[in-house]
């Protein structure tokens, strides 16, 4: 009787390290995305066309990792969800995901409806980012709308299968 409880102390020991080593933290935004023309989403009301820029930002002094994927909304049901593509940033570095990049991932991913594109760019990183992104809505001529976001991180849980050093 006096074995047993060092050894449930130890099992417990040894099942919480286990459940350690099989999730990993990630950084997570989800920014809202249209890059789409008259007539290009289905029962949508867009006139002229609308377009998302988004920049992203390393604020630390050493590279860090992430990627980004697309995951479409489609009226009334899930649209296509892309894989990720993964990229680096450099100290200090920052880089954009515009509606060209957004309409030639979507299209190799299905993502796209009828070459317009609606729903969220999913950024994950191993580091906390500055992301903000820039909304236009009008024509050629003069803008309808114009607005910037800036988004916070979601840090989620993760299975291991989806840490940093898998990427």
């Amino acid at each position: 009787m006096k074995f047993i409880a060092p050894l449930l102390l130890l099992a417990s020991t040894f099942a919480a390290k286990a459940d350690s080593t099989f999730t990993t933290n990630v950084h997570q935004y989800a920014v809202k995305a249209v890059c789409a023309s008259e007539g290009e989403l289905a029962e949508s009301e867009i006139f002229g066309f609308q377009s998302t820029t988004i920049n992203l930002h390393n604020p630390f002094y050493e590279d860090t990792k992430l990627r980004w994927k697309l995951a479409a909304a489609q009226s009334g049901y899930q649209g296509e969800i892309s894989k990720f593509m993964d990229t680096d940033l450099r100290p200090d570095g920052a880089m954009r995901i515009d509606c060209s990049q957004i309409r030639r991932w979507g299209e190799e991913h299905n993502a796209l409806e009828n070459g317009g594109f609606e729903g969220f760019v999913v950024i994950q990183s191993e580091n906390e980012l500055d992301v903000t992104s820039f909304h236009y809505a009008g024509d050629k001529e003069s803008a309808r709308s114009v607005e910037v976001e800036t988004y916070q991180v979601r840090k989620i849980t993760a299975p291991e299968r989806f840490s940093v050093s898998q990427w």
